[in-house]
């Protein structure tokens, strides 16, 4: 999917993590990292306007593709999946209001520890794994990558996360929360 063009297709990630992003100047702003069961393209069609972002794959991933025209027609025949589908939007309106606020309220100790617990909720198997880099989680807030470095570490010396190549292993998620 990318930014400004419409897409006949909406696609549900069966496996895999993809990305969604834009473009500011040459710099890619990360807006979300979609995983299994994540839905790209639905809020656009439906609205029948182009998406504001672009999506790419960080993981080899599957995807159910359906047509615009099979996903009006399949919500207008199922009333159980249509209501369904509307309770799905609901709860990823919810969830990107959630992450406006968690970027705009609190210093950023408590926004990387907010981050941390929404990942570490994502039913991957591996709950209290967060599998995003330092660069990730930044740009996700907005900061500058040293600055969650630095939060990263105060983290690990408290005892609170421990941190890896590539991931990030919450040890206390109730001490995350007090923050």
């Amino acid at each position: 999917m990318t930014e400004g063009e419409t897409s006949p297709v909406v696609s549900i990630i069966q496996r895999g993590t993809v990305e969604l992003y834009r473009l500011d100047g040459r710099r890619r702003v990360i807006l979300q990292v979609l995983r299994d069961g994540g839905v790209l393209g639905d809020a656009p069609l439906l609205s029948d306007s182009p998406p504001e972002f672009s999506a790419r794959a960080l993981t080899d991933c599957e995807l159910i593709r359906l047509s615009g025209s099979d996903l009006h027609r399949f919500l207008r025949d199922n009333p159980a999946v249509c209501h369904r589908f509307v309770v799905s939007l609901a709860i990823r309106l919810q969830r990107m209001q959630a992450r406006l606020l968690q970027v705009t309220q609190g210093n950023l100790r408590h926004q990387v520890a907010c981050l941390l617990l929404e990942e570490t909720t994502g039913g991957t198997g591996d709950d209290d794994v967060v599998p995003l880099t330092q660069g990730t989680i930044a740009q996700l807030l907005g900061v500058a990558r040293p600055s969650v470095n630095r939060v990263l570490g105060e983290l690990a010396e408290a005892g609170l996360v421990e941190l890896g190549y590539r991931r990030i292993r919450v040890l206390d998620a109730i001490g995350l929360r007090r923050l």
